[in-house]
């Protein structure tokens, strides 16, 4: 897998702007990608050293929708989230507030 297809995007929220102040970073990643991958990513694309990682898997929500022509279901995607310890002198730049 290409690492620049690994990182999705970063989760923006008050707990990971918290979490950033601490050194945490929270991202959405490629749910077929390992920890070496998630990794190696992080450090050819950001260019810090990640002292810890932690991955959540979230299973798709079921929804049901109401409407004058009847009822519809559907199934929001399965997400990967990894929340990455980085080195306390690094930073990195998504998150920096201004």
């Amino acid at each position: 897998m290409n690492i620049y297809q690994v990182i999705k995007k970063p989760i923006i929220s008050e707990k990971s702007y918290t979490l950033a102040q601490v050194g945490k970073y929270s991202y959405v990643v490629d749910k077929h990608a390992n920890k070496y991958q998630i990794i190696n990513a992080f450090k050819k694309t950001y260019g810090v050293d990640v002292v810890g990682i932690n991955i959540l898997n979230y299973k798709g929500k079921h929804k049901t929708t109401r409407t004058k022509k009847g009822t519809f279901k559907s199934v929001k995607p399965n997400i990967k989230k990894v929340i990455i310890s980085i080195k306390k002198d690094q930073k990195i730049k998504d998150f920096e507030v201004k």
